[in-house]
């Protein structure tokens, strides 16, 4: 736990780029190869400590919730990503480490065992809100707001295949910005243009473009 805490306080103070094996063991006051005793190796410890910038956008999504659910399918569809996208590009370090780094196939299971660790941050949180944390397979929560939209009769393979360039549209706006040192890119600017990319979609596929 102290690992984790003193890596997510590195994170916040230096940038997720500049944290490293020492710095993180120095503010823990461990031997460096302690650290491995309990993760494999660094970005696995990095996944860890980013765990809370996910969940304050899950609290924040489980508070809109139920308006979210009074809407059409294709509001959902909307409200849903533009909530995702004002936390992602405000983090996209650490969302990118989340969704597509080394260990974001095992998110699930990296979750359940953050919370594990640190049940008291999870000791106040309703039974939906804890399902919104364990559900973090981003093709699988885009599927969950994309399948309503779509005409009936839609295939799975051509779900499949809007769902998978969606997701990887993401990652490229989410890798330009964390690697931007230019300033070409600003979150305002990579939620925009995911935001049309999302209307473009819904254009398509309801026959409004």
């Amino acid at each position: 736990k102290k690992l984790i805490t003193c890596a997510r306080d590195l994170i916040d103070e230096r940038g997720i780029q500049n944290v490293t094996i020492r710095s993180i063991a120095d503010r823990a006051e461990m031997n460096s190869a302690t650290m491995y005793n309990y993760f494999q190796d660094l970005d696995e410890l990095i996944t860890y400590a980013c765990i809370s910038y996910f969940q304050e956008y899950c609290e924040r999504l489980y508070t809109e919730y139920r308006f979210l659910s009074e809407n059409e399918p294709e509001e959902v569809y909307l409200m849903t990503w533009d909530l995702f996208c004002q936390y992602a590009f405000r983090h996209p370090d650490e969302m990118y480490q989340l969704f597509f780094g080394k260990y974001s196939g095992e998110l699930g299971n990296v979750i359940h065992k953050y919370y594990q660790w640190f049940p008291e941050e999870t000791a106040e949180l309703s039974q939906n809100l804890k399902e919104m944390l364990a559900d973090a397979d981003m093709f699988e929560r885009n599927i969950h707001v994309l399948r309503p939209i779509l005409p009936e009769g839609t295939s799975e393979k051509d779900l499949e295949t809007m769902n998978e360039l969606t997701v990887a549209y993401l990652q490229m706006l989410l890798r330009e910005l964390a690697e931007d040192q230019s300033g070409k890119y600003t979150p305002e600017m990579q939620q925009k243009r995911m935001m049309q990319a999302c209307v473009f979609l819904l254009d398509s596929v309801t026959g409004n473009k």
